[in-house]
């Protein structure tokens, strides 16, 4: 277990209750800050509350949703249409951590030069949807993709 510094950002390395190893980014550049996560990190694993992080491709969230969808809402053609316009923007091998809110702006302003706004916003809440429904039935969302 350690603090390690890559670049300007502090990383810290630990192994977790299955003694696998993990590396996770401070996200700060003050030792200190490391420092604390670390403290918590080995804290969470030692009460059993430490859960690995899932990695969660848009792809595959997508179709995750779909199955929801299709089983729970009349309008599930329409999402599967709006769905295919987000993975040709954000790519369907992405994972959902890595999309940044600066790219749902840049996705809106993109948008908005082909569609309507209200069509845009529906879009925009299609990805709000597909969030809270996978993070209700403990799968991971970004909290980025619930804003608007």
């Amino acid at each position: 277990m350690g603090i390690y510094r890559r670049g300007g950002v502090w990383w810290i390395d630990y192994y977790d209750k299955n003694h696998e190893r993990m590396q996770e980014s401070a996200h700060s550049s003050i030792k200190r800050d490391a420092e604390e996560l670390l403290t918590l990190r080995k804290s969470e694993i030692f009460r059993g509350a430490y859960k690995r992080p899932v990695k969660t491709i848009f792809g595959q969230f997508g179709e995750r949703y779909m199955e929801y969808a299709k089983a729970n809402k009349r309008s599930w053609l329409r999402d599967e249409q709006m769905l295919k316009k987000l993975k040709n923007f954000f790519g369907s091998e992405r994972e959902l951590s890595e999309i940044t809110p600066a790219e749902v702006e840049g996705y809106k302003l993109n948008r908005r030069k082909e569609v309507s706004g209200s069509t845009v916003n529906r879009e925009l809440a299609l990805l709000k949807r597909m969030s809270m429904s996978q993070s209700i039935g403990n799968f991971s969302a970004t909290s980025i993709l619930c804003a608007k």
